[in-house]
């Protein structure tokens, strides 16, 4: 489903997919200390992968994802904070070590207000480098992380 979305332009998907990450934000939420409206953080797509799909995939199922949260009692928004920095090559494809080559691609857009904590979402975390990266950036900006949220995993192969 996910590459359905994102690489095939299916758009009927982002409401499925978001409520599966509905569903992973939300049970993130109530195990943190994250503050009230929840605030998804998107994890920012690669300039090719924005390039090539027209659309930032990600940010769409996240909104989706809040309007679910929002409508089950959880005020929810959507906040784009990261920039990439500097491009890495993608990620598909990569062995595990080249998959962990992504440090210092992410920063706090410059002039964000910025909240108190946050819960990061991607569509797929497959080493947790990318998230983690993303987490790094926040972190800096004295923003606090409460979960990383995602659609789906891959078990992280050795």
């Amino acid at each position: 489903m996910i590459n359905a979305h994102k690489d095939h332009g299916v758009r009927a998907l982002s409401k499925e997919l978001g409520f599966v990450l509905a569903r992973a934000a939300w049970a993130a939420s109530l195990s943190s200390s994250t503050a009230r409206p929840l605030l998804l953080v998107p994890v920012p797509p690669h300039r090719t992968s924005l390039r090539k799909r027209g659309r930032d995939t990600s940010f769409e199922i996240a909104v989706q994802a809040a309007k679910i949260i929002s409508a089950r009692g959880i005020p929810c928004e959507v906040k784009p904070l990261l920039l990439r920095m500097h491009q890495t090559s993608r990620s598909a494809g990569k062995t595990v070590k080249g998959r962990r080559e992504v440090h210092g691609s992410f920063a706090v857009k410059p002039k964000a207000r910025l909240p108190e904590r946050v819960i990061v979402v991607d569509d797929i975390v497959t080493t947790g480098s990318t998230s983690q990266e993303a987490v790094r950036a926040l972190e800096a900006a004295g923003v606090g992380v409460d979960a990383i949220a995602c659609i789906a995993s891959t078990a992280l192969s050795r």
